[in-house]
């Protein structure tokens, strides 16, 4: 009888594990690669092109390739988070003064891309892969950083108020935190006026390019959410921008979109699908859309009419972070 309960005990516990929201998180990310998604925003170059040249005056060159270039200092010892393709192998090709790369992720999926990134380049350098949950780990024993680079990361974070005084705390005196971000509404909880729209856009657009023009509401959002798979999606996004600005010193804030195209796209996983996606991407209808509404995107967030959703920062440290 001893024996069996022991079992039992160990089976509970392992249950537990499996239905948490941390190994659901690092499952999700496991086999999900967004950059390989053809309804996700950021994907359709005709928006992408838009909005870099918005922002660094090129449409082929990105904010992170602009911020590399201008970076006082050296990039030295880097902490990443989210970003298993871009910034810091940019700044190790570019600038040749990147020390060392601590990466840090649930997934161990997204350690395996990392892992592809450093050997795809030959970094020269120690290139550290820890699999933790950011919400928990205990940062002071990394030791300090030169640079912090987050990539998509923080709006799946929820103990903002433990992870960012430790963050500030890592930073060197001078060092710099590159944050590039989703801040929009939490669990993807979008509100009017964005829902207006966007249902103006499905009754208004081309037919090729609309499979179904069914009004969308705050319920279908909250089904996609519930449905991603991932229980860490955008689960304080809404608090994002307050908490960042609250525990470090705020240097450069430049909004690149989404509030919009975000969810619109979202659509083409609702049930019933409203967009032929492969139309949008292969027509000259598409083609056509997709630079009106992200030119109407823009206008309508540089008015002020719309939020900012998506989020470039630059940060510096604190010199007495709040809440501590």
């Amino acid at each position: 009888m001893k024996i069996i309960n022991f079992i039992i005990r160990v089976l509970k516990r392992i249950f537990r594990v499996f239905l948490s929201d941390r190994y659901k998180t690092a499952q999700h990310w496991d086999q999900t690669d967004s950059a390989a998604s053809s309804e996700y925003w950021w994907n359709f170059k005709i928006i992408r092109g838009f909005i870099q040249k918005e922002i660094t005056g090129d449409a082929f060159q990105t904010w992170h390739q602009k911020k590399i270039s201008e970076k006082p200092g050296t990039f030295g010892r880097v902490l990443a988070f989210g970003d298993g393709y871009g910034m810091v192998a940019e700044a190790f090709i570019k600038r040749k003064d990147v020390k060392e790369i601590v990466y840090l992720n649930i997934s161990k999926g997204e350690g395996i891309r990392f892992k592809n990134l450093v050997e795809k380049h030959n970094f020269s350098i120690p290139c550290p892969f820890i699999q933790a949950d950011a919400n928990t780990f205990d940062y002071s024993s990394l030791g300090s950083f030169d640079t912090i680079i987050d990539v998509g990361a923080f709006h799946h974070f929820e103990n903002f108020e433990f992870i960012f005084p430790q963050l500030n705390d890592l930073l060197k005196p001078g060092g710099i935190m590159y944050v590039d971000e989703y801040v929009g509404p939490s669990k993807l909880k979008f509100e009017r006026p964005v829902i207006d729209i966007i249902n103006d856009w499905l009754t208004s657009l081309p037919g090729e390019l609309i499979a179904c023009s069914k009004p969308v509401t705050r319920r279908d959002y909250k089904k996609i959410w519930q449905q991603c798979g991932d229980p860490s999606e955008g689960i304080r996004s809404g608090d994002l921008d307050t908490m960042l600005r609250r525990y470090f010193e705020l240097v450069e804030a430049v909004s690149f979109g989404g509030t919009l195209l975000q969810p619109f796209f979202f659509t083409s996983n609702m049930i019933p699908c409203r967009l032929n996606i492969e139309n949008w991407h292969r027509t000259d209808a598409g083609r056509s859309e997709l630079e009106r509404l992200v030119r109407t995107e823009s206008e309508l967030i540089n008015s002020g009419e719309i939020q900012k959703d998506y989020m470039y920062y630059i940060f510096k440290k604190r010199a007495r972070a709040h809440g501590n």
